[in-house]
């Protein structure tokens, strides 16, 4: 009786913490919808790519805790007239979104960590470019 009773404490505690992260996890949503609201001329967003992990600490006796990482990549192309003149216009456009602003980590939130030698497909030159949005690693 009291080794069934351990076991359905545990078993609450292991719930109560899918519970807490379910309620607390990054929405994708808010982030498109900020994506939507930043607009740089003569650069397009091509791909963006979201990278959500967990890693999990737990003690003897305790519910224990997860941590969420989190990087975003934006790939764009940068078409301006002199390509990758834009490059940091557009960086400076996502950093300055009111979602980007509160959400990502002040120091080096968004960084540039790519960008292609210009190139040519029909008659407008371009470069391809990677921003990375760092998030603040949440305790959970």
């Amino acid at each position: 009786m009291q080794s069934n009773l351990k076991k359905i404490a545990d078993i609450q505690k292991r719930l109560d913490a899918l519970q807490l992260l379910s309620a607390t996890r990054f929405l994708q949503g808010n982030l498109l919808n900020a994506l939507q609201q930043v607009y740089v001329p003569n650069v397009q967003l091509t791909r963006i790519r979201v990278d959500q992990s967990y890693t999990s600490q737990s003690t003897k006796g305790s519910a224990g805790t997860a941590t969420e990482h989190m990087t975003l990549l934006l790939d764009a192309k940068d078409f301006s007239p002199n390509p990758g003149d834009q490059v940091n216009h557009f960086k400076s456009a996502v950093a300055a979104n009111d979602f980007f602003k509160a959400s990502l980590e002040a120091t080096n939130g968004v960084k540039v960590t790519n960008i292609s030698p210009p190139q040519t497909i029909g008659l407008k030159p371009f470069v391809i470019l990677t921003l990375e949005c760092r998030f603040p690693d949440k305790i959970r």
